[in-house]
């Protein structure tokens, strides 16, 4: 563990005695970084603050986030991670939710995606942006990749059932993420004024959209 602050208190005769030091674990030392890098993304951008900043926030030295983010990079890597396990889990609501048709299912984690990402445009900007180098960090790949495999598991059911097209089920899920994301972006960049200006205004955008995809995608009569 590392300390935040160090302290003494005098022995009689006016020798010091250390007194004891509130220790700060790892793994909160961690978190809170996260936690702090976000907040600054979503009040300053990506670009707008450095790792001396994030520490001030929390409350350690400067030097304290190098113990687990050698670059401001590693940290928003960190944060796209959380990003994706906290998707992840949102996603398995959603389904648990929809129930075991696989169409219905498929249909509601899209929804909960795009959901997931308009709630907060900042951490979607991290999740997906050039700091989100999955190829440079392992654990973010990790958790990214168990989304991506959830969302094709009900993809290729989908298939199976006959709800949707034969086809490449990686270059369909590439067409339907597209979508996702891309509304999601025009969203958070305020690119559909009021067509968009409420959450509820925003989901129904989504859903007009998908059911234009699903109709392409119905499997031929």
């Amino acid at each position: 563990m590392v300390t935040m602050s160090t302290s003494t208190r005098r022995r009689p005769g006016g020798r010091p005695a250390p007194r004891p030091v509130r220790p700060y674990h790892h793994g909160d030392l961690r978190r809170a970084l996260v936690a702090a890098a976000l907040d600054l993304v979503r009040t300053r951008g990506i670009e707008g603050f450095t790792l001396r900043e994030a520490a001030r926030q929390v409350g350690v030295s400067q030097t304290a986030p190098y113990r687990h983010f050698p670059t401001k990079e590693a940290l928003l890597a960190a944060v796209a991670e959380e990003g994706f396990r906290a998707l992840h889990r949102r996603l398995e609501e959603a389904g648990a939710a929809a129930g075991p048709d696989p169409l219905a299912r498929l249909r509601a984690l899209g929804e909960a995606s795009f959901d997931f990402h308009v709630a907060d445009a900042a951490r979607f900007r991290v999740m997906f942006g050039p700091a989100a180098r999955k190829d440079r960090y392992p654990a973010l790949a990790e958790a990214w990749g168990g989304v991506n495999a959830m969302l094709l598991e009900a993809l290729v059911s989908c298939q199976r059932a006959g709800e949707i097209r034969d086809g490449d089920p990686l270059e369909i899920g590439l067409t339907t993420a597209a979508m996702v994301h891309g509304l999601a972006a025009l969203v958070a960049d305020g690119q559909l004024g009021d067509l968009a200006a409420r959450p509820d205004d925003a989901r129904e955008v989504y859903r007009r959209a998908r059911a234009l995809l699903f109709r392409g995608l119905a499997p031929p009569p």
